[in-house]
């Protein structure tokens, strides 16, 4: 995702604006509005000093709007740097599982002993298609499986499901529910659990 700035001086009434790129129309049209206030303000003003930069009016023909797109930040590696990540909370709902069934999916998630957040995910996802039948999952039921197991929910699943969607391990989106790959699959019933090193 890159980002759009933008940098407006009426006379050194500096505003600077920095916002994800997608939100550049809105953020156009709201400028749109604003500069002529902004213009008719700073002619209205009475004169505060004897500078003659400072006393001279202005109009919109004048003003200059350099608008700069950048790509993702890099470090001095050039590697690419996360923005700043969207700290919004998601919120869930409990889905219902029998009691028979949470017994079960504790004794598998055991089993299978995921310790980081991607595995943990998968294994759920994976009991529930194999055992609720449920192909495709939506965050609802991520956050159930991770309670019912009694282990810390991830802040945002959806970061997390993303994550595992780069490494093709499941697809889908929040629309439609998100459905193991083979290649999921085969990581659950492979490679968990981890062997110790």
């Amino acid at each position: 995702m890159s980002d759009v700035k933008i940098s407006i001086n009426i006379v050194n009434g500096n505003i600077d604006i920095e916002a994800p790129t997608e939100a550049l129309d809105e953020i156009v049209r709201k400028i749109e509005v604003l500069i002529p206030k902004l213009i008719d303000a700073r002619n209205s003003q009475p004169n505060r000093s004897t500078n003659v930069e400072d006393n001279t009016k202005i109009s919109s023909e004048e003003i200059v709007k350099p608008v700069q797109v950048n790509g993702p930040k890099k470090t001095k590696n050039n590697k690419k740097v996360n923005a700043k990540s969207n700290s919004k909370l998601e919120s869930y709902k409990l889905t219902d599982v029998s009691k028979e069934k949470k017994d079960d999916l504790c004794s598998f998630y055991s089993q299978k002993s995921p310790t980081i957040q991607k595995d943990q995910v998968l294994t759920i996802m994976y009991w529930f298609k194999k055992n609720m039948e449920v192909n495709n999952l939506g965050v609802n039921e991520i956050y159930t499986g991770f309670r019912v197991v009694n282990v810390k929910v991830p802040k945002r699943i959806s970061s997390v499901l993303s994550n595992l969607k780069l490494e093709d391990k499941i697809s889908g989106d929040s629309n439609n529910g998100y459905y193991m790959t083979h290649v999921g699959e085969g990581y659950v019933e492979k490679d968990l659990p981890q062997a110790d090193n």
